[in-house]
C-alpha cells in the first residue's frame, strides 16, 4: 500500500514537472522535448508535422483595464479551449507569457490552417463577463515540415513564430503561414 502511494505521488510531481502551473497546458521545456522527437519521427518516416504559434492580441491591454488576475482568467479560457480543439495526439503548451503552440504531428500545412481557423474562430466566439462583449482575438502562425523543407526542430519554431508576426502586420486577428 505504501509502494502504490509513492508510485502514485511520484506520477503526480513527474506530470506537474511538465505543466504549466497556470493553464495546465504542457510547459515550453515539454513543448521543445516533444517537438524534437515528433521532428526526428516525421523525417524518418516523411511524414507531415505542423506548428502553429499564437498570442493574444492585445494582452497587456486586458491586464491593464482588467487587472492581472482577470488575464489570468484569460489565460486559463485559451488554455482549455485548445486543449478541447487539440486531437489526443496533438501537443497544445503554453510557451510562455500570452505565447502558446500546438504541434500537429503527421498533419499537412491545409489541416494546420484548418486548426488555425478553428482556434482563432473558437476563441474569439468566447465570453468574458467583466469585458462587456469585447472580444478576446489571436494572431497566429503555421509552418509545416514536409518531405525535408526544413532542417531542424528550430527552424520550424522560428518559421512558425515568425509567421504570427506576420499575423501581426496584418492587423492582428490574422492566420499566418510561413
Amino acid at each position: 500500500m505504501l509502494f502504490d502511494s509513492m508510485k502514485t505521488a511520484q506520477e503526480y510531481f513527474e506530470e506537474m514537472s511538465i505543466r504549466d502551473g497556470l493553464t495546465k497546458l504542457y510547459n515550453h521545456h515539454h513543448f521543445y522535448h516533444r517537438l524534437e522527437e515528433e521532428f526526428s519521427r516525421a523525417a524518418r518516416y516523411n511524414e507531415p508535422l505542423s506548428l502553429i504559434f499564437f498570442d493574444i492580441d492585445d494582452f497587456k491591454r486586458i491586464n491593464d483595464n482588467f487587472g492581472h488576475t482577470y488575464g489570468d482568467e484569460v489565460l486559463r479560457k485559451v488554455g482549455l479551449t485548445m486543449k478541447n480543439i487539440a486531437r489526443e495526439s496533438d501537443l497544445p503548451a503554453r510557451y510562455g507569457g500570452d505565447e502558446f503552440a500546438v504541434i500537429l504531428p503527421n498533419t499537412s500545412t491545409k489541416g494546420a490552417l484548418d486548426v488555425a481557423h478553428r482556434l482563432s474562430a473558437t476563441i474569439k466566439g468566447l465570453t468574458f463577463d467583466r469585458m462587456k462583449g469585447e472580444q478576446v482575438t489571436i494572431s497566429l502562425g503555421v509552418a509545416t515540415f514536409v518531405d525535408k523543407n526544413v532542417p531542424t526542430f528550430d527552424r520550424l519554431v522560428w518559421l512558425a513564430d515568425d509567421a504570427m508576426y506576420k499575423a501581426k502586420t496584418k492587423g492582428k486577428d490574422h492566420v499566418a503561414q510561413a
